[in-house]
C-alpha cells in the first residue's frame, strides 16, 4: 500500500503470497489546509521482484472528508486533580505533556491522540480530548472514560501510579462522539476485500491511519 499526501509518500511493508493482507501499521500525517496535495491517495500495488510493481487500484479521500472525520470522532472529559494552579506555574507545557503520557498509560492508549486542551485556574481541572484510535484495544470512548473513573477510586490502579494522575480526584465526561471508522473502511475496500482497519484521528493537526 502506498499513501500520498501533501507531496509526501509513505509505504506499508510488503505482504508476500497473500490476497487478504492485514498490515496493522500506523501513520501520522500532518493535515494541511492548502488545496494542492490536500487529498489523500491510497494505492494498492502488487510487488514484483526485479520488475516494476503492478498497479492494482486506488482510492482518493477528499481533504474535506479528512477534516470532517478528524473533527467529528472525538470525546472530551474534565480531569480534576488535587493540585493548585500555582503548583505548575512556569511548567504548564511540561504538565500537559506528562498528563498526556500518564492518561495514555492508564487507558492503554496512544499519547499522540490525547490532548490537554485547557487547564482551569484554582484547583486544577484539565480538559482532556480523546481522538479516534486513542485506545489501542479499540474500546469505545464511553468505556474508556468509565474505566478511568473507576481507576480514580483505586489507589493500586495504573492511573494512580502516574506523576500527575496519582493526584486525580475525579473524571467527568463532557462529550462523547462516534469513532468514524466505517466511511474510510469502505473506501479501502474499493482497493481489495482485505478487511483492513482505517482510523482518522486528530492531534492538533494530525491524521492517523491504521492499515
Amino acid at each position: 500500500m502506498v499513501l500520498k499526501y501533501g507531496g509526501k509518500e509513505a509505504k506499508t511493508t510488503t505482504k508476500k503470497g497473500v490476497l487478504d493482507a492485514e498490515w496493522n501499521e500506523r501513520f501520522l500525517l500532518n493535515l494541511i489546509t492548502s488545496k494542492e496535495g490536500a487529498d489523500l491517495e491510497v494505492r494498492c500495488m502488487d510487488h514484483d521482484i526485479g520488475q516494476k510493481d503492478d498497479f492494482v487500484g486506488k482510492c482518493l479521500v477528499p481533504a474535506s472528508d479528512l477534516q470532517n472525520l478528524a473533527m467529528e470522532g472525538t470525546a472530551e472529559m474534565e480531569v480534576l486533580l488535587n493540585m493548585h494552579i500555582r503548583d505548575i506555574h512556569g511548567k504548564e507545557d511540561e504538565f500537559k505533556a506528562d498528563l498526556r503520557v500518564d492518561m495514555a498509560r492508564a487507558m492503554g492508549g496512544h499519547p499522540e491522540l490525547i490532548r490537554v486542551v485547557g487547564v482551569h485556574a484554582g484547583s486544577i481541572i484539565a480538559r482532556v480530548a480523546l481522538d479516534p484510535g486513542a485506545s489501542k484495544d479499540g474500546r469505545a470512548f464511553g468505556e474508556v472514560i468509565k474505566d478511568l473513573q473507576h481507576q480514580c477510586k483505586d489507589e493500586s490502579s495504573v492511573l494512580k501510579q502516574g506523576k500527575y494522575t496519582q493526584r486525580v480526584k475525579d473524571i467527568k465526561e463532557i462529550r462523547v462522539g462516534t469513532e468514524p471508522v466505517e466511511p474510510f473502511r469502505k473506501s479501502l475496500n474499493l482497493l481489495a476485500e482485505t478487511g483492513n482497519k482505517a482510523v482518522i484521528g486528530k492531534d492538533g493537526q494530525v491524521a492517523v491511519l491504521e492499515l
